[in-house]
């Protein structure tokens, strides 16, 4: 009984080592007023949120209503309120994507 419970932990532990492998990852560049800027990496369906919290949050002077998304030459600002509050879709993120927190005013 011992030896089948061994063999499939090592099975299931597998699996999920596997499954953790095959997610896809991408790098994104968080700056301003964070508390860990650099670089983040996330997986698909993270978003911006994910990315700011990885980047370690918020700084007590952040301005979360001005959240600047630089993305394949474009750049957007968003309201991290608004995005957190349900009220607007956050942006969809990817590779080599930055984003910059500015500080209040």
């Amino acid at each position: 009984m011992k030896k089948l419970l061994c063999v499939y932990l090592v099975c299931l532990v597998a699996a999920v080592l596997g499954a953790e492998n095959s997610a896809r990852y991408f790098s994104v560049t968080v700056t301003g007023a964070v508390a860990k800027p650099g670089i983040v990496k996330l997986n698909d369906g993270c978003g911006l949120g994910d990315a700011i919290s990885r980047a370690g949050a918020f700084t007590r002077f952040a301005d979360r209503k001005q959240v600047v998304v630089r993305s394949k030459g474009e750049e957007k600002t968003y309201d991290l309120d608004l995005i957190f509050k349900g009220s607007v879709k956050g942006p969809a993120l990817g590779e080599g994507d930055t984003v910059f927190v500015p500080e209040r005013k």
